[in-house]
């Protein structure tokens, strides 16, 4: 590889890691810009920002101009907008929870400003149309947006761990799948923990069971755990999230299992990383990501 072919590819990415960079990091290195900063003014932030931003720093500092110049140029647009750069990523149901209490004049604002599919929604709400007069104008819109939108940045933008990141790269539906199938790897593992040993015919009664009450694919998932050679905390961990995933008001083995992939997956993401729960929970249904939440 010659030296331009490296030096691009560093600038790729370079780019691409501050692209994944929450409003707020983003707008400290704005800030920064403006100030001209040098090591004084690092030594004022927080010992547990320090490092992270100092990186991002560097990392902005390697760009070429042309390209430095448009990324500082849509963060701009990004903080002047009033909205959580990683909007889009969320399950629509969390931006419709955030505009559930809102009234129908200011809920058709600030629908202009967020993904396409929810702006129907305003055609679904009582009350007439906002007069003209009401209209909020560009800084006030977006302040607006800000009270609106903020709460939501934690579950779209910032790090998170390589799980989360694979998770969050699924679609809706299949991810919902995946935690489906975490639950019944994990409801596997629990059975597997009584039926440790040579004893054949336990394992077909313990397969069948699992087959009555799940059925495909969900059985295939258990029946392919119940062999494996996992440790005894393991074991142990797996029937605490049997045990504690409890769901009165699920109604269908799935419903069932994904309770116990919702409570299996919060302990591996809390392990993973400090953003991972949240930003996993932003692409699940706004009910799911609570409960994964505990909130």
């Amino acid at each position: 590889m010659c030296l331009h072919s490296y030096c691009a590819r560093l600038h790729v990415v370079a780019a691409g890691a501050l692209g994944q960079l929450g409003s707020e990091t983003k707008g400290v290195l704005l800030a920064f810009v403006l100030l001209d900063a040098d090591g004084v003014t690092f030594a004022a932030l927080a010992d547990d920002e320090r490092e992270p931003i100092f990186d991002a720093w560097r990392s902005l500092g390697s760009l070429v101009e042309d390209e430095r110049n448009r990324l500082l140029a849509e963060w701009r647009k990004e903080v002047a907008s009033g909205l959580p750069s990683g909007l889009h990523r969320l399950h629509p149901s969390w931006i419709e929870d955030a505009l559930v209490d809102e009234p129908p004049y200011l809920l058709e604002q600030l629908l202009v400003c967020v993904p396409g599919v929810l702006r129907p929604l305003v055609e679904e709400r009582p009350g007439e149309a906002a007069p003209s007069t009401r209209a909020l104008s560009g800084p006030h819109l977006a302040i607006a947006s800000r009270i609106a939108f903020g709460p939501l940045a934690p579950l779209c933008e910032g790090h998170c761990g390589p799980l989360a990141a694979n998770l969050c790269a699924l679609t809706f539906a299949a991810l919902i799948d995946e935690v489906t199938r975490l639950g019944a790897r994990t409801l596997g593992r629990s059975l597997g923990r009584s039926l440790v040993g040579p004893d054949v015919a336990a394992r077909a009664r313990a397969m069948a069971m699992a087959m009555t009450m799940t059925g495909e694919p969900w059985a295939s998932a258990i029946r392919e755990t119940l062999g494996e050679v996992i440790s005894d905390d393991d074991r142990r961990a797996a029937a605490v999230c049997v045990a504690s995933s409890v769901d009165t008001a699920a109604r269908s083995p799935s419903e069932r299992l994904l309770s116990m992939g919702l409570s299996a997956l919060r302990s591996q993401l809390l392990t993973e990383h400090p953003g991972s729960l949240s930003r996993v929970a932003g692409r699940l249904p706004a009910a799911l990501g609570r409960r994964l939440l505990e909130w």
